[in-house]
């Protein structure tokens, strides 16, 4: 994917020692949006608060190439209250938005701006493993996914006002379904009463 990068960023992201990189993720669910990052305390990114995770979070390497296929990605949080796992089962995540940025803290550990969003897709499936702590893993696919998904359309009055609200066009066909149409053959009543050929 394409990516702005301000000097700043990428100043520290060439340095041989010293670099403090770190990974902002947003996984938008219904219920709200959980908002992680990987240090420790609050953070303030793009006019919201990031909770730390410390050792808790993990995210697998983000793969990139030049082929045209879908890259996934998986976050890991541990540490979870088994209390607070019910929160994950009744989430529905399959679809929602996840975003993952890489980041740099400067000497005073300060954010440099701005953070490289490394990551944009939508989240596929959460694996819930219980024990004394829980462990949550969620997976998210590219958006080239929707590649390799039919496109279903339908010639239907519903199927074209998702995608034309107000058309008319459609509007009948379902009452054609049924009709009986006659098509040819004689029909009665022609000029003076005579029988002629329809069609």
């Amino acid at each position: 994917m394409a990516r702005d990068i301000t000097g700043a960023t990428s100043a520290e992201s060439q340095k041989s020692s010293g670099a403090r990189p770190i990974v902002f993720a947003k996984l938008e669910f219904d219920s709200g949006d959980v908002r992680v990052w990987s240090g420790v305390g609050d953070i303030s990114f793009n006019g919201e608060i990031y909770t730390g995770l410390g050792d808790l979070g993990k995210i697998s390497p983000i793969e990139e190439g030049i082929e045209q296929r879908a890259f996934g990605i998986l976050l890991t949080l541990s540490g979870i209250p088994p209390s607070s796992i019910s929160l994950a089962l009744d989430e529905d995540v399959q679809g929602r938005d996840t975003q993952v940025w890489l980041g740099f803290l400067d000497d005073d550990y300060a954010l440099i701006a701005d953070p490289v969003l490394m990551f944009r897709g939508r989240m596929d499936t959460m694996g819930i493993k219980l024990g004394s702590e829980g462990i949550v893993r969620v997976t998210g696919e590219s958006r080239l996914v929707d590649w390799d998904r039919p496109q279903i359309r339908r010639y239907t009055d519903a199927s074209q006002q998702e995608r034309f609200p107000g058309d008319k066009g459609f509007e009948f066909v379902n009452a054609t379904v049924e009709r009986e149409i006659t098509w040819g053959g004689q029909v009665a009543g022609g000029q003076g009463g005579r029988t002629v050929a329809a069609g």
